[in-house]
């Protein structure tokens, strides 16, 4: 599959299902007249989005290599287009970036690579039927032990395309109860190869797609308290097509998952809310294994006071990795932000994937770390940070990673503006290969038309 893929997948719907394709004939009827007779709603954000962004960055080792590292000028053009538009009856987004990537040196990683993202929806029939659609097409990481899509243009990265249709029915019982039924499909597909052509190491994703039905229903109390409970059935299906680890090694297999959980919302006080999830996971692989657990998502944000506010998070799911099957997710995160003249934001963070059908298992934990200060009215100076502890088994590798971000931003104008920065990126491994230092610098310009 090609970067191109974009194209087959977002040009039917753009063309057919926004388009009025799948619009109920009467729907289409009455728009038609309403056109003629000015009242129409289809006003609204009827002028696209257009922007350019323009940057040259010097990087001393764009292979993240230990040693024998190639630096590099890189320039980066980078367009984009944003349009919406929306009536009582239909509604969708539409983003698209394309960027040319040029290699002053190593003009074999030249490339040009695209970012697009398609959310739509509309009423079939009023008050009952609706469907939705989103279609992404990003570039993603292939594995989480080698997260450098922030660092790299192309190490350890392939393009990946997602389409969802959800078509869903929609019953409301009073103004403070409703419940939807309805199917999702979801398609995945990604890259064969990285962006420059070259293979990096495995650079396989495994395509996969699901056929899944869901019951939510949904009560709300008060304005401080709501409530909802759902059951969701999936069927994962993982594509045996040539070239994917499935086909190769073998070991990633089709399942059946059940989930079902309720959630809590509660707005205790201006100050204080909270949002609690819990519910049941059933996993089952057709070799008959299977794996339960238990799911959770607990959310609490507290406001110290007009500038200071603290929030916890904790996650407890189940989720499909690019290359290697299902796993077990444990995250939880503690942030204190303050906002007054300047910003700063301080976090803790614990994660842990656990994969059901290989022998792995990932861990890690760090700080994380911003400042924004104004230095005059359009100018701002902005620093990050991140260390993370990480832990690999069973190869008992332990990884130290440190990434520091520093920029100043000019505004040149409402449409105009300038960025200057700079970038260090260090991994340090008990694995030699997976250990490697990273310095870049750059300028950027974006406008807005």
């Amino acid at each position: 599959m090609t970067d191109f893929c974009i194209y087959y997948r977002l040009s039917p719907f753009v063309l057919c299902f926004l388009c009025f394709c799948g619009y109920p004939y009467t729907a289409k009827a009455q728009l038609s007249e309403d056109l003629v007779s000015g009242t129409a709603d289809v006003a609204q954000s009827l002028r696209p989005a257009i922007g350019i962004s323009v940057e040259e960055e010097y990087n001393d080792n764009i292979y993240l290599r230990p040693d024998g590292e190639l630096d590099d000028y890189i320039t980066r053009i980078s367009p984009s287009f944003l349009w919406s538009r929306s009536n009582p009856r239909w509604n969708f987004d539409i983003s698209y970036s394309p960027r040319q990537i040029l290699y002053a040196k190593n003009t074999g990683f030249n490339e040009l690579r695209h970012t697009a993202f398609l959310t739509a929806g509309a009423t079939l029939v009023r008050n009952l039927a609706f469907i939705d659609v989103t279609d992404t097409f990003t570039r993603v990481s292939l594995d989480s032990r080698r997260e450098r899509t922030g660092i790299s243009s192309f190490a350890g990265q392939t393009d990946s395309n997602t389409l969802v249709v959800n078509p869903y029915f929609r019953r409301n019982f009073s103004r403070s109860s409703r419940l939807e039924v309805g199917y999702e499909y979801t398609n995945t597909d990604y890259n064969r190869v990285d962006a420059s052509g070259l293979v990096y190491g495995s650079s396989y994703g495994t395509d996969r797609q699901s056929h899944g039905i869901a019951a939510i229903f949904e009560k709300n109390f008060s304005e401080q308290l709501d409530s909802e409970v759902s059951y969701r059935f999936t069927r994962e299906i993982v594509e045996d097509s040539a070239g994917t680890l499935y086909g190769y090694l073998g070991y990633l297999q089709n399942y059946d998952r059940h989930e079902a959980d309720l959630t809590i919302r509660y707005i205790y006080s201006r100050r204080l809310n909270l949002s609690v999830r819990g519910g049941f996971n059933r996993i089952k692989f057709d070799d008959g294994n299977s794996n339960d657990g238990s799911i959770w998502e607990i959310e609490m944000s507290y406001r110290i006071s007009a500038a200071v506010n603290n929030s916890y998070r904790y996650l407890q799911s189940y989720e499909n990795s690019v290359q290697y099957g299902v796993y077990k997710l444990k995250r939880q995160s503690l942030e204190f932000d303050y906002e007054r003249r300047i910003s700063l934001a301080l976090g803790f963070f614990t994660t842990e994937y656990d994969y059901l059908e290989i022998n792995r298992k990932d861990s890690s934990w760090g700080i994380t770390t911003s400042v924004g200060v104004p230095i005059k009215r359009n100018l701002d100076f902005g620093l990050t940070g991140e260390w993370r502890n990480r832990t690999y088994e069973p190869e008992d590798e332990n990884l130290i990673r440190s990434i520091a971000r520093a920029s100043v931003r000019w505004a040149a104008s409402e449409y105009l503006s300038f960025e200057s920065g700079y970038r260090y990126a260090k991994e340090k491994s008990t694995s030699y290969y997976n250990t490697y230092e990273n310095n870049a610098v750059y300028l950027r310009a974006n406008a807005e038309f």
